[in-house]
């Protein structure tokens, strides 16, 4: 969803411009269909859908501490003068990765040509980000990469013994696990480097980190994968990354 504050409109005019300039990878788009509050539109066997709403978008939905994650901290502030939304979907018959790519080119072009976007709340996790964060990540990384900055919620923080704890939301869009973990030894940056990677490497390869498999990127460098419950209330089973052999050295308690 693309929150707009006061004045905002979608025009099909700029939006089919900037999508041709911006994503000349894209095929021109065919059987526009324009109704007085929605548009939609197909890009070969996968079509857009959109709808103007006339309100902002509930509050339950980002105005919560829990929403605000790194990339854009002031999000809640940001986000309280809005006074419209837009629902923007993907559908059709490309895979959940390539529906994702296309979602992700018209939100930033959307962004660009409805006046006076107020932020993106991406996906059921609820990931929030700045128009001008989520057209500058999808610029740079699309359509070669893959922007989970822009579609995986990470949330970060310090132990105080130093260590960093963290899970992802997000993940489950793809039917795969979220990542947690309660004693990382990286920095709260290198750990969210590290979520994504592992994120691009999943989606791209499939479920093939398996429940005791081992990572490492560096000489001497051992996390070991375990299939658990989260300690972080996800409701699905979650992968944990447990730096430590040792009993766990969490402010959350052990887990041994």
């Amino acid at each position: 969803m693309i929150a707009l504050n006061r004045g905002s409109r979608v025009s099909w005019k700029l939006l089919r411009d900037d999508l041709a300039t911006s994503w000349p990878v894209l095929p021109p788009p065919e059987d526009v269909r324009k109704q007085e509050n929605t548009l939609s539109f197909d890009f070969g066997l996968m079509s857009i859908a959109m709808g103007m709403m006339p309100g902002p978008i509930p509050g339950d939905n980002w105005a919560t501490p829990e929403r605000q994650t790194w990339i854009w901290p002031d999000a809640v502030q940001q986000l309280q003068s809005h006074r419209g939304h837009l629902i923007v979907t993907a559908i059709g018959e490309g895979t959940v990765l390539e529906r994702s790519k296309l979602l992700t080119m018209v939100t930033a072009s959307l962004l660009r040509t409805v006046g006076k976007p107020a932020g993106v709340l991406w996906g059921e996790n609820g990931l929030l980000n700045s128009p001008e964060m989520f057209c500058a990540l999808a610029e740079n990384m699309l359509p070669g990469e893959v922007p989970f900055p822009l579609w995986l919620s990470v949330f970060l923080g310090k132990n105080t013994d130093g260590t960093t704890i963290g899970f992802t939301q997000g993940m489950e869009a793809f039917d795969l696990m979220d990542f947690v973990t309660e004693n990382a030894t990286d920095s709260p940056d290198d750990l969210s480097e590290r979520f994504y990677g592992l994120a691009d490497y999943l989606v791209e390869h499939g479920p093939v980190i398996e429940d005791g498999h081992t990572l490492g990127e560096e000489a001497g460098e051992r996390i070991e994968v375990r299939y658990c419950q989260s300690p972080f209330g996800h409701e699905r089973p979650v992968m944990r990354l447990d730096y430590s052999p040792e009993k766990g050295r969490s402010r959350y308690g052990s887990w041994r």
